[in-house]
């Protein structure tokens, strides 16, 4: 889904680890995606605003497309790269998207922590232009987290 979606740099990585043959092309490519990954947050506004001439939604719809494209490759074109011998049939089971939480019922200290870690995301912070209460997501806060958490 998170292809389908428009967040591909995380299926990407994933193809991509699975695909290299050993550690060093493995860090090339790495190194090749995150290359790509900075180009287009360099030139996806750029070309925002060049779309922007012929309305305001031209930019969107590009992006839509763009991502409608990816998912057409990905499907027909791209190889499966896990061998058939370690495939498992489909569980519903499985993609039910609560099962994590099911998951931190029986690790009760790292429900703990994530529980933590969703009240920071969301509490409610003041926004400064209109001097108001509201429930977003303070982006510099979760990155220094997330930072720490990886570390560690």
């Amino acid at each position: 889904m998170a292809g389908v979606t428009g967040a591909s740099f995380t299926t990407a990585s994933a193809y991509i680890a699975d695909v290299s043959p050993d550690a060093t092309s493995r860090a090339k490519n790495f190194g090749i995606i995150g290359a790509a990954f900075g180009l287009g947050f360099v030139l996806g506004p750029a070309l925002g605003a060049l779309l922007s001439h012929w309305g305001i939604r031209a930019p969107f719809y590009a992006a839509a497309v763009l991502c409608l494209l990816n998912c057409i490759y990905g499907y027909f074109f791209l190889p499966e790269s896990l061998p058939k011998e370690n495939r498992r049939a489909f569980d519903w089971k499985r993609a039910n998207p609560f099962g994590s939480l099911k998951f931190l019922t029986r690790h009760p200290q790292i429900g703990s922590l994530a529980l933590c870690f969703s009240w920071f995301i969301w509490a409610p912070r003041p926004c400064r232009v209109t001097g108001t209460f509201s429930r977003s997501i303070a982006f510099t806060g979760p990155i220094k987290w997330w930072a720490f958490l990886w570390q560690s």
